[in-house]
């Protein structure tokens, strides 16, 4: 046995469970006060590394540091704050691997998302001097493909916890989330900010999307629990959740998550109509959305929600983040129907776009009044994958992604009651991020989407798990 595997399977003492503690606490608090400062990128360093040290030899650990330096990363190309912890994960996951042949029910997800890292390993090789671009092409690639091994990794160290185990680690991350939610309404109301980022990175579309999944996590808790105070937490982390997608004024996620909502109540009948509406209720009748209009724009209240309730398609004229999006969508599609057969296939690679689109974005440059320039994303998830990684790239990419939702699916058709409501919450929060991905890079390594991606997969890895308890059946097979 080397030294390495040999200190990964010694047991942790007190006195390292005391320096992960102590080191944890001080990188969320140092992480809370930055933001109050209204200063996001403010101490979020201490004791980051030590911390990671420490945190190889317990999974449950690494995997609730992975929630925490989701919720306060700085994303830096494939440098943040994370990415020792999936180091290490993947050095724990490597030297504690089964030997034994793993044919289990998620083979077919974990070859995608091989795939996937193949085919992004393929493009970041061939792509990576072709613009004189390589920063972006090396954060991207390397990025993206840290994402799926992640996911990777956390499936096979997830299948091997308990029920109870996993249900810690959500709540946890459930945790994380509310903190996340009551900064966002404190900058809001406290600090005066009209738009929004909490403890995340500085931009409002990461915390639109950050929240929703911080509302899916809160309405796991409510179905799961049996505690009556935890439930009704739970339910006002929903709120306080989706109270932050709206002070984020993320267009796309409030969109998005109305779309979800929608959805939601259809899959629950009756009973999540009556739901959906309660919720609804608390946030519009309240004029928490509608006081935004009316200090943005000087409405009345009344006029507020006519405005809300009347589409007045003429404003877009003068919104110039609507115009210059169908722009940039023109610029890809003007793209694709000029490139070659290659481009076609295999994209222009990741982290290309800003040069390679900007001979195509003419319209855009124009409208903006800076000729020559460009943009580093689409402002579309599916035009940005199919410009980066091609038609090959997007199938593998999206096919992963929709073939993850029909296993939630499968889940709900074959669980119990909670696993039918997590299932309906889950598939209705996804619907809600495919619909904000139609306005902007959700589900890709951006910049202003931060480590979402990631944070995703994770929460599905989990929720994947909560179907059966592994201690239970291991006891039953050594009987």
């Amino acid at each position: 046995m080397s030294v390495a595997q040999a200190y990964i399977s010694s047991p942790i003492d007190k006195r390292e469970l005391k320096l992960f503690l102590w080191f944890g606490i001080a990188t969320l608090i140092f992480g809370i006060c930055g933001a109050l400062l209204n200063m996001p990128y403010a101490g979020l360093i201490p004791g980051l590394f030590l911390l990671c040290a420490l945190l190889v030899r317990s999974p449950i650990a690494m995997l609730i540091s992975l929630f925490a330096t989701f919720s306060v990363a700085v994303h830096l190309g494939f440098l943040t704050l994370d990415t020792p912890v999936l180091l290490l994960l993947i050095c724990y996951w490597y030297f504690n691997k089964k030997k034994h042949n793993i044919q289990d029910e998620f083979v077919w997800v974990r070859r995608l998302a091989w795939a996937n890292v193949v085919w992004i390993g393929i493009l970041f090789t061939i792509h990576i001097n072709d613009y004189d671009n390589w920063q972006w092409v090396v954060g991207t690639g390397i990025r993206l493909i840290l994402y799926f091994v992640m996911f990777i990794v956390t499936l096979d160290i997830v299948k091997e916890l308990s029920r109870k185990e996993i249900l810690h680690v959500i709540r946890w991350a459930w945790f994380f989330s509310i903190i996340v939610s009551i900064i966002a309404i404190y900058q809001h109301y406290g600090l005066g900010l009209s738009r929004v980022n909490s403890i995340l990175e500085a931009h409002h579309a990461h915390l639109g999307d950050y929240a929703t999944v911080g509302a899916l996590l809160g309405g796991i808790i409510t179905v799961w629990t049996e505690r009556s105070d935890e439930r009704l937490i739970g339910w006002v982390s929903i709120i306080l959740a989706l109270l932050a997608v709206v002070l984020s004024e993320s267009r796309a996620s409030i969109i998005g998550v109305s779309v979800g909502l929608a959805f939601f109540g259809l899959l629950g009948g009756f009973r999540g109509i009556v739901v959906v509406s309660i919720v609804v209720a608390l946030l519009y009748g309240s004029g928490l959305i509608t006081q935004e209009l009316q200090k943005e724009k000087g409405l009345t209240f009344q006029q507020s929600r006519e405005y809300i309730t009347n589409a007045n398609l003429e404003k877009a004229n003068y919104d110039v983040s609507s115009v210059t999006r169908v722009f940039e969508w023109v610029g890809v599609l003007n793209f694709e129907q000029k490139t070659d057969i290659l481009h076609i296939l295999c994209g222009v690679g990741p982290g290309n776009f800003g040069e390679a689109m900007r001979p195509y974005t003419t319209l855009y440059a124009l409208y903006v009044k800076q000729p020559g320039t460009s943009l580093n994303g689409a402002h579309n998830n599916y035009l940005h994958v199919l410009a980066e990684l091609g038609f090959v790239g997007s199938i593998l990419f999206w096919g992963f992604l929709v073939f993850l939702s029909y296993m939630v699916l499968r889940l709900g058709k074959r669980g119990n009651h909670r696993q039918k409501n997590i299932t309906k919450i889950t598939i209705a929060t996804t619907v809600a991020l495919f619909v904000s991905g139609i306005t902007q890079e959700t589900f890709y390594s951006q910049l202003g989407m931060g480590n979402f991606l990631g944070l995703y997969l994770v929460v599905i890895v989990l929720i994947l798990h909560l179907k059966t308890d592994k201690a239970l059946i291991s006891q039953y097979k050594d009987k």
